[in-house]
């Protein structure tokens, strides 16, 4: 098992790794497989598992990609999973607030994902976002409240170019997005006055099986689910 923690932590797969009967897990937030690079676990599974998690408005990013490389398992399972919940809290006047989350999976170049069993990719992004305003809260008889959210959700799972794809058993992809953004604009504490809340969400999310190299698999299931609640 290879875990690199922190934020933005990187490995990055270059050369020929060969150990067959192995298991091998890689964990963190980008999973990188240089041009050239062998991976090969034999009977053993490989398993790249990419995460980011944010609370504040910087973008949570995950990333797993493979760029012309070959990985070689019993089965192969890349997952990248960013989540993003910010909450600006309640703030007088004007509030102010952003998410975003980025989750993606690329097999791309000439790459060749070789699996006796199971080929399972997957990117999944969750994007939480609260933002309140209660007015300026300097007159009691007349006041304003203004609350703008901009969140962002993408996931992109993608086996492209002229990468190959074997798997004896199924091979999946799955991109997933969730977007939840509450914007409130409160200025009831004052007699008379005027709210306005403002939401601006961008969503992508996208599954793609476009490469020109030889895919085969018992089964092959491509899909691309996005929920959203504004």
């Amino acid at each position: 098992r290879v875990t690199s923690t922190g934020v933005g932590a990187v490995i990055r797969i270059s050369g020929t790794l060969t150990y067959l009967g192995v298991t091998f897990t890689f964990q963190a937030t980008r999973i990188l497989l240089a041009s050239g690079a062998l991976l090969d676990a034999g009977s053993g599974d490989v398993t790249f598992t990419a995460v980011a998690t944010r609370t504040d408005s910087t973008p949570a990013s995950a990333e797993v990609r493979v760029s012309s490389a070959t990985v070689r398992a019993a089965n192969i399972t890349a997952t990248a999973t960013a989540t993003s919940t910010v909450d600006t809290g309640a703030t007088l006047g004007v509030a102010l607030g952003s998410a975003a989350s980025d989750a993606t999976v690329v097999v791309e170049g000439t790459s060749a994902l070789q699996a006796t069993g199971a080929v399972a990719l997957t990117s999944a992004a969750t994007t939480t976002l609260t933002t309140t305003s209660t007015g300026t809260g300097t007159d009691a008889a007349v006041d304003a409240a203004l609350a703008r959210s901009a969140a962002s959700t993408s996931a992109r799972t993608a086996v492209s170019g002229a990468s190959t794809l074997a798997a004896g058993g199924a091979a999946a992809l799955l991109a997933r997005t969730v977007t939840t953004v509450t914007t409130i604009a409160d200025g009831s504490a004052a007699t008379a006055g005027a709210g306005v809340a403002l939401t601006k969400a961008t969503t992508m999310t996208a599954a793609l099986l476009d490469t020109t190299g030889a895919v085969s698999a018992a089964t092959v299931g491509v899909r691309a689910d996005s929920t959203h609640t504004l």
